[in-house]
Parts: C-alpha cells; sequence; structure tokens
C-alpha cells in the first residue's frame, strides 16, 4: 500500500477520534489510540489489514475493545517507551544522570534542571546546551566534570533542589513527636524544652570539636525570645550552668526599640490616623499618581508619603516626619477626594500639635536607636547613652511643666505656648516612656563596674573577698604612675590590654565587663548582608565564603594567594 492511502486513512482515524495520535518512526507508525470507539475499530481494522508498516498493539487494542463492548467507557491503549540508558559522553553537553523514582533522568550541571527521561538523547541535550547556555557551547569536558563536582557537593536532592535538611534531624523530630503524643504533653513543649537543649548539645559539640573553654565565656547576648531566656529551661539558663561568670544580657538596641512603643491612647489615635492616611494615597493605583502631580503643582518638597513598616524600628519616625512636611497638601488631597472619616480626624482639636509632638520624640527615639547601632560598642557606652536619654526625658518633663518648649523644635514652629490639655498629654508620655525604659533596663548599673571605669579610684571591696589576688593587683595598679599616665591618654580596651600581663587577674575581671556583646547588631548586620547576597535570582548560590568577605575586616593576603597557585602560560 503506497504512503498517501495510509496517510488517508490515518486522516480518516484522526477524524473520527479527535485525540488519536500519530507518531511516526523510521520504520514504523504507533497508533496511540486513548478513546476507542465502533468507528475507531473499523479504521484500526482497514488499517491493519491494507498497511503491514503500521503497528497496532493487538493485545491491548482486544482489551480495550472487549471493554467497550461490554461498557461504553473509554479505554487506554498505550504504546511501550524505549528505556533509555545515561552515557558517559553526554558530559560533554553539560549532563549528568539522577536516578528519580527509580527512573534515569538527564540533569544539567550548570542550571541543575532535571529533563524528562524520553530526553536522554544527545540532540535533544545539544539543544539544551545550545539554547540555554551557549557561552559554554565547545568546551571541554574537564569543564563540566568541574561543574558536576560542585553540584554534588551541594547535596541537590532527588528533585533538584538543595537538601536543606539532615535525614538524622528530621527524623528525631519525628521521634521526638511521637514520644510528646504518647506522653500527652502540649507539643509547645518542643520548643520550650527540647529546642533550648538541642542548641546547647550543638554548642556544646562545637566548643569540644574547636577546644574551647566554658570558663572563657564571658557573656551570652540574646533577642529576648522565650526559648532564649526560660528560666528553668532555655538556652542561657543552660549555658549559665556551664558558665556560670557569664553575663546574660537582652539585645540592649531590641529593648530600647521595645520601650519605645508606648503612646497614650490619644497619640495613639493621631498616629493610627496618619498610617490610613498614607495607606489611603500609597495603596491605590489611581490615587498615588494624583497626589504626586498635586504636590508637583504646589511646589512641595516631596511628591510621595512613605510607607509605615512596623517590623522597621526607624519607620514611624520617618513616615511622620513626611507626613508632617506635607500636612497642607495632604489636607487638600483628602478635601477633594471628599475623604470624610480621614478628613474629621485631621480637622479635629489640637490635631497639628499631636503631629508636631509625634515628630519630635520620634526622632529623638531613632537617633537614640541609631547611636546603640554599629560595630564595636561597649555594654559601658550603651548604659552611659540609655541614662542619658532617661535624664533627658526627666528634664523634658519638668520643661513642660513649667510651660517651656523650646526642646520640641517641630511643637515651637507651630505654637509658643500649648494649651493645658495638650500640656498634660505630653507630660503623661513622658513619665510613661520613662517608665518603660526603667522597666526594661533594670540591670543599667549593674551592667557598669566601676573597677573598669576608674580602676584607680575605685575601693578594693569591689573585688570579691575571695579573689585576693585581685584585691593585692588593684593596689598595686593604683600606685603605678605610668599606668595612670597611661589610662588618661588611652581608650579603655588600649589601656586594660596593655596591662594584662602585669596585672592578669585584675584584668580578667575587666575584660568580663568589656568583651560580651551588648547588642545582636552584628548577627542582624550579616542576615541584611545575606538577603543582598543570595536573593530569588541567586538562591542556589553557596553563600558561605561570599558571607565571609563582606563582613570580615580582615583584608586577605592576595598576594600569598597569587604565589600559591600554578599561572597558566601564554599561548
Amino acid at each position: 500500500m503506497s504512503q498517501g492511502p495510509v496517510d488517508n486513512l490515518l486522516a480518516a482515524c484522526t477524524n473520527t477520534v479527535p485525540r488519536a495520535l500519530l507518531n511516526p518512526t523510521t520504520s514504523h507508525h504507533v497508533i496511540y489510540i486513548l478513546y476507542a470507539t465502533d468507528e475507531t475499530s473499523d479504521c484500526i481494522d482497514i488499517l491493519a489489514d491494507s498497511a503491514p508498516r503500521i503497528s497496532v498493539g493487538a493485545a491491548l487494542y482486544n482489551s480495550v475493545v472487549e471493554s467497550n463492548n461490554a461498557n461504553d467507557n473509554a479505554g487506554t491503549v498505550m504504546a511501550s517507551n524505549k528505556k533509555r540508558n545515561y552515557d558517559d559522553n553526554y558530559l560533554d553537553f553539560g549532563f549528568t544522570s539522577i536516578t528519580d523514582k527509580g527512573v534515569v533522568k538527564p540533569q544539567c550541571v550548570i542550571c541543575h534542571k532535571i529533563l524528562t527521561a524520553e530526553s536522554l538523547r544527545p540532540s535533544k541535550l545539544r539543544l539544551h546546551l545550545e539554547t540555554k547556555h551557549p557561552q559554554h557551547v565547545g568546551k571541554d569536558r574537564s569543564f563540566f566534570s568541574r561543574q558536576e563536582l560542585n553540584m554534588k557537593r551541594q547535596r541537590l536532592d532527588a528533585s533538584g533542589f538543595f537538601n536543606q535538611q539532615n535525614a538524622a534531624i528530621v527524623e528525631a523530630s519525628f521521634l521526638v513527636s511521637l514520644e510528646i503524643a504518647k506522653k500527652k504533653k502540649p507539643h509547645t513543649i518542643e520548643e520550650e524544652l527540647i529546642l533550648p537543649c538541642a542548641k546547647t548539645m550543638k554548642l556544646t559539640e562545637f566548643f569540644e570539636s574547636e577546644g574551647l573553654d566554658w570558663g572563657n565565656l564571658c557573656g551570652i547576648c540574646t533577642d529576648g525570645a522565650p526559648t532564649m531566656l526560660g528560666s528553668q529551661s532555655g538556652f542561657v539558663t543552660r549555658v549559665i550552668q556551664k558558665a556560670p561568670y557569664a553575663i546574660p544580657l537582652h539585645c540592649m538596641i531590641h529593648r530600647q526599640a521595645l520601650a519605645s512603643k508606648t503612646l497614650p491612647s490619644e497619640l495613639q489615635d493621631t498616629l493610627n490616623a496618619i498610617i490610613k492616611t498614607v495607606n489611603f494615597v500609597k495603596g491605590s493605583a489611581l490615587n498615588t499618581p494624583l497626589f504626586k502631580r498635586l504636590c508637583q503643582d504646589v511646589d512641595a518638597a516631596h511628591e510621595t508619603l512613605l510607607f509605615h513598616k512596623a517590623v522597621r524600628w526607624l519607620s514611624r519616625g520617618n513616615v511622620v516626619q513626611r507626613v508632617f512636611e506635607l500636612r497642607e497638601e495632604i489636607s487638600l488631597f483628602l478635601r477633594i477626594q471628599n475623604k470624610q472619616d480621614l478628613l474629621s480626624a485631621w480637622s479635629a482639636d489640637s490635631f497639628e500639635i499631636r503631629l508636631a509632638y509625634l515628630v519630635d520624640m520620634l526622632r529623638q527615639l531613632n537617633t537614640l536607636n541609631l547611636e546603640l547601632q554599629g560595630k564595636g560598642s561597649l555594654i559601658i557606652d550603651f548604659v552611659d547613652k540609655i541614662k542619658a536619654f532617661i535624664r533627658k526625658m526627666e528634664n523634658w518633663r519638668s520643661k513642660v511643666g513649667m510651660g517651656t518648649l523650646a526642646m520640641l523644635d517641630t511643637v515651637s514652629e507651630i505654637v509658643e505656648e500649648c494649651e493645658a490639655a495638650t500640656q498634660n498629654l505630653i507630660t503623661q508620655h513622658l513619665e510613661a516612656l520613662e517608665g518603660e525604659f526603667k522597666r526594661y533596663f533594670p540591670d543599667i548599673q549593674s551592667l557598669t563596674s566601676r573597677l573598669v571605669r576608674a580602676p584607680f579610684t575605685a575601693p578594693v571591696t569591689c573585688i570579691p573577698d575571695d579573689n585576693d589576688d585581685g584585691q593585692t593587683e588593684l593596689l598595686t595598679l593604683q600606685e603605678d604612675s605610668r599606668a595612670k599616665m597611661k589610662f588618661e591618654t588611652e581608650s579603655l580596651t588600649v589601656f586594660w590590654s596593655s596591662v594584662a600581663a602585669s596585672y592578669p587577674n585584675l584584668c580578667d575581671l575587666a575584660f568580663r565587663h568589656l568583651l560580651p556583646f551588648s547588642s545582636t547588631y552584628s548577627c542582624e548586620a550579616a542576615f541584611s548582608q545575606l538577603l543582598h547576597i543570595k536573593t530569588k535570582y541567586r538562591n542556589r548560590l553557596e553563600v558561605k565564603h561570599d558571607l565571609r568577605c563582606a563582613l570580615s575586616e580582615t583584608k586577605p593576603r592576595i598576594k600569598k594567594l597569587v604565589d600559591n597557585l600554578q599561572h597558566h602560560p601564554s599561548h
């Protein structure tokens, strides 16, 4: 039978069954019948009789016909696929193999994409390389071998994604959950008891592997989470059991941010109205350009507002500052948009004064927060700044009580004297803020040591009686004229480091107050750098080495690295 009649018969079959698919090969035509009917059976009989080159699965076809005769439901006839195996020569195209549920599939060593098992053929692998990675076409096998080795080091799972969890850890988690369920205990016990224990075990393992001594641990700084500060089984409690002389600290920047959140109800209502106004303007694709055009027409200082983000501690101050600077434009825009609910809040008595006061106080709190940030800050520096701010609030409160507003720059620009109600509101807020700072910093006096700050005037009783060597060294130091001269010219850290050899016991006590971290700034800064480096477009990046270079202040010895490498000779 000629090719033309075969094609006609195949076309007739396709017209009869829309889901009939033709897959021509070099020697056979294989028909995949998805839905068998009486009419398709006739077509298959004609094709089988008239075209010997057409292969039809007879057994499968018969079972489909029998099923169709018994029930008018559709049957399925599947042609068996040819099983393909991986060849080592496929690495020339940048592909290695991966087994997924017993099926061997090709995986690109460059982009880590896994293709289907049917793609295990040179033509499809070459096509992927030429279309997806044209810059690597023509490279030798050694290049792809290195890429394969790097990919295997990244511990990808069967789906081609990074294996983020260790199987043993997952198994232990299931076993713990099973035991908790059998004991009929709440599963929150995992976070309250087991998680701190696991952290301590991990830290203990690290100390032992690195040869570190628990006795040299002088401080623990945490973010204040319950699992860290639990009095019975918290992480800090368990560490103190191993290092009893370590000073536990709740991050001072975090404490300052928590204390700064207190606001009387009137000021909180004002802040809520400001946030609603910003969301009304910024949350609409229409209002945003309209407000921008309005600001351009009136030649305003700014053209846009700032969104408030509760997780960003400086956000409140920046948002309120921008709203105050554009308060006239915002009021005009609300009247144009006829936003009566927001207009009623903006037109309330003393709204502008309360807004101005929020600008001044949030600016002071933001300034304090920025002063607490940075590397190399000592506990002594933090304590000085917190104590100074508390005294400032006491001074402001007394001045407001006398009717003076000079220290509030923004408020004094609007009014020279405020009403009694506003004056009481400001006094109430300053009292509440002062109380919150004292509540969050109850240990502010105990965090400083007179021995560290003024060793030449400190009494000998500042050293425990059981430390005879330390008391003797203090008396000797107070009569050391050279040490006195050095203390007057050097910083505390430099001074105590310079006399460590002469007064070891005394310096050990001083270092325990100088070395502990007073905030988690360095850790948070590392997370910020991590977000910049490992974006969603680089989520497969092995970030450890890049992050170390980004965070470290130590300059690498490039010359030594170059000398240790073998250079490629020029051609």
